[in-house]
């Protein structure tokens, strides 16, 4: 996002709303889904889709649209459920890779350790 903002310099607000859009519609890692389908249950239609249509855009029906709509309601709960499982594994994962980086070492006395040393002031 940021880089993005950077590139319009001081166009950024004419691009913000084309940036956000696009982290709506981006599937996330930990999720494995985008925010916009756990929110509304459907896929997103691409801004892109509109200018350019795909086969989607042009066999859009409106009757069919809200009766598939319904059903992928229904089956919320069930996706973000999943989400939900995809994220504790994703955290689960995140943390054993920190874990390598990082050992826990018991110390005991007599033990050599780098301490910081605080600069000292003059007392007044």
């Amino acid at each position: 996002m940021k880089k993005k903002l950077d590139e319009a310099k001081g166009l950024w607000a004419d691009e913000l709303p084309n940036v956000l859009w696009s982290i709506r519609t981006t599937a996330k890692n930990s999720t494995g889904e985008t925010p916009f389908l756990l929110a509304y249950g459907a896929d997103a239609v691409l801004s892109i889709e509109m200018c350019e249509p795909t086969l989607r855009v042009m066999l859009y029906d409106e009757n069919a649209n809200w009766e598939m709509m319904k059903v992928a309601l229904d089956f919320l709960p069930e996706v973000r459920g999943n989400a939900a499982l995809r994220q504790q594994f994703y955290k689960i994962r995140m943390a054993r890779e920190y874990s390598k980086k990082f050992s826990n070492r018991v110390l005991k006395v007599g033990d050599f350790v780098l301490r910081k040393m605080e600069s000292h002031r003059p007392s007044q």
